[in-house]
């Protein structure tokens, strides 16, 4: 298997307590698109879950929110920083250093001033025993249609995020590092604690297959746990993807079109010490809408299935999952003023689930008792008042309240012995591209003299430095013209450290 493998700060960071209080990490929600001074129907609105009932309110930030939205909090509830998939803003709504240019290629360069249209194109994640990194995994995909190949490639990146940069604004340290581009499921980026209560399972479905890419993310890095192969063939499109509550279930909706329109839901049991699926279940109901969404009761114990004008409840207890489809919403042809269909849902951190609508609404429904069967559930459709247009985007957040999976295999962390089979990286040159400035930032023990090279594309040397007198060093390149360069970081005796391209544009 091969790991990837991050560089961990060790001099830079303090580690955290095992089992560190992720609780408030989702409590701020983010929404809303074009902010303007005018048209304050227009703008950033805010839900703050640390107060009951949470605090709903106008913001006004540059950032356009389409469908892809994802952000985190510090341990205390506070915003650290958020994304729509093309750039990265701080707390205070600035681009963070180093933060533009996500994922570039495919169509997302035909959405970088909107935000990415990819439901769950981003989530973040808080890297496992470190208080200031943080993990952003992201996508880009492209359409392809040639001779005997129809499909989607997805490029799934990682970034990493240093809060301890800049202030507490924070800086993005490494950009774009690709985990795949393969042919995967649009978007539907998730994951769920391991058993070990430490580390994150990612999982997402290689397109219009049986199989499932899968990641463990630990204190060492991104590592790959290879493809499993399992069930029925999954027809992919649009849609949402989502590990239950307590991490024993996943779920899987694909929104598709062409001569089959409707929704598959795929539904598989979850075991968090391995990374394996089983027992899958699918579903299929004829739509004739790109609508739909998934999301797990607080109790793990009931799924809803939304669909356009409708919203299923399922009890997972039951002996036939199929058979217990109980409808708990019909739309009621509400419009604010374009219609309150139903479309992506989200457990939120006061038990209650919230769905969204396939339009720009200024609504929201919410299910008020998503643990309690049928009608007593408490569906109520365009129930929250938001004070500002939301164009679709549903924030994308794990359970971060999920500790170990107590009694299980793996409920306890054994330390291992094994060697990594790829180097750990260890230093962060960025920011990339660069314009005047860039930084060298060394995880090394002590404030050893670096010795860094910049070589332009013919390998002629264009810069040469040699950096003492700490871990944080800034390398001007202000002559330089722009243009790709090669570099190469190393300590005095001779062991090359990290090598990469540097991109120099003004």
């Amino acid at each position: 298997m091969k790991n990837i493998l991050f560089a961990t700060y060790f001099a830079l960071s303090s580690f955290s307590a095992i089992g560190q209080d992720d609780q408030l990490r989702d409590k701020l929600w983010l929404f809303g698109y074009e902010s303007n001074p005018t048209d304050l129907n227009f703008g950033g609105t805010n839900i703050d879950f640390t107060l009951t009932p949470p605090d709903i309110y106008y913001e006004y930030r540059p950032m356009d929110f389409q469908e892809t939205n994802a952000s985190v909090c510090d341990e205390q509830g506070n915003l650290l920083f958020y994304t729509n998939g093309i750039y990265v803003a701080n707390k205070n709504h600035q681009q963070m250093q180093n933060g533009g240019g996500l994922s570039p290629g495919g169509l997302n360069s035909e959405w970088n001033t909107v935000g990415l249209l990819l439901p769950q194109g981003a989530l973040t994640l808080p890297m496992p025993n470190h208080d200031s990194l943080y993990v952003l995994l992201h996508a880009s995909y492209d359409l392809i249609n040639f001779p005997g190949v129809d499909g989607v490639i997805i490029t799934l990146y990682y970034s990493i995020i240093n809060m301890n940069k800049n202030n507490g604004l924070g800086a993005v340290v490494e950009k774009n590092v690709v985990l795949t581009d393969s042919y995967l499921s649009l978007g539907k980026i998730t994951a769920t604690r391991h058993g070990n209560g430490r580390d994150w399972w990612i999982l997402m479905n290689e397109f219009d297959t049986n199989k499932y890419f899968r990641w463990l993310l630990t204190p060492d890095g991104l590592l790959e746990q290879g493809q499993q192969a399992i069930g029925s063939i999954i027809t992919n499109g649009l849609g949402q993807s989502v590990f239950s509550p307590d991490g024993s279930k996943f779920a899987s909706i694909n929104l598709v079109g062409d001569d089959n329109w409707g929704n598959w839901v795929d539904v598989y049991d979850f075991d968090r010490c391995t990374g394996l699926l089983s027992n899958q279940i699918q579903l299929f109901y004829p739509d004739t809408a790109y609508s739909g969404g998934v999301a797990f009761s607080p109790n793990s114990r009931f799924m809803y299935v939304s669909q356009y004008v409708r919203v299923f409840q399922f009890d997972l207890n039951a002996p036939d999952l199929a058979a217990s489809r109980d409808t708990v919403a019909i739309y009621d042809g509400f419009g604010d003023p374009i219609s309150t269909t139903f479309y992506l849902a989200q457990l939120a951190p006061d038990g209650k689930i919230y769905i969204n609508s396939n339009n720009g609404t200024k609504k929201l429904h919410v299910i008020n008792n998503p643990d309690m069967k049928g009608d007593s559930c408490n569906f109520v459709q365009h129930g929250i008042d938001l004070p500002t247009y939301n164009s679709y985007s549903m924030p994308n957040f794990p359970n971060f309240r999920l500790g170990k999976w107590e009694g299980s295999p793996c409920d306890t962390l054994i330390m291992s012995a094994t060697k990594a089979n790829h180097a750990f990286p260890k230093m962060f040159v960025y920011p990339n591209p660069a314009e005047d400035f860039i930084r060298l930032s060394s995880s090394l023990p002590g404030s050893p003299a670096l010795h860094f090279s910049l070589f332009d594309a013919t390998g002629r040397t264009a810069k040469e430095v040699i950096a003492t007198g700490g871990n944080e060093y800034s390398v001007d390149v202000s002559g330089l013209a722009q243009g790709m360069y090669f570099y190469a970081v190393s300590t005095e005796d001779g062991e090359v450290l990290k090598t990469g391209k540097l991109i120099i544009a003004r």
